[in-house]
């Protein structure tokens, strides 16, 4: 037994379908971001990912920049932009200053 409400049991198993459902709504939300950044003195990587915002979005890529790049727990990582690729404008150019000014959060 899961739980109980109104003296009936809630088993697991009841609560398998509605969960499906909802983390199918919510996966449904995602969007695409594209974000740049790095660790410090290091490169910037540019990565992919699917969230529900930037806040989610920038919380991965910073999961996978300390990985990618060796984070030693002290040095600073900095995002340079974080954008949903819906409102990445085509057909520019951008560079480091660009990008800074206009991108970051």
């Amino acid at each position: 037994m899961f739980a109980e409400r109104n003296g009936a049991e809630i088993k697991s198993q009841t609560l398998l379908a509605p969960m499906a459902l909802a983390i199918n709504a919510l996966e449904k939300n995602l969007a695409s971001f594209v974000v740049v950044g790095r660790v410090s003195d290091a490169e910037n990587i540019l990565l992919f990912v699917e969230a529900v915002d930037s806040e989610a979005a920038a919380e991965k890529f910073l999961t996978e920049v300390k990985r990618e790049q060796n984070w030693d727990g002290v040095t600073d990582i900095y995002i340079e932009f974080c954008i949903p690729l819906s409102e990445y404008p085509l057909n520019r150019i951008y560079n480091d200053t660009d990008t800074a000014s206009s991108y970051c959060f």
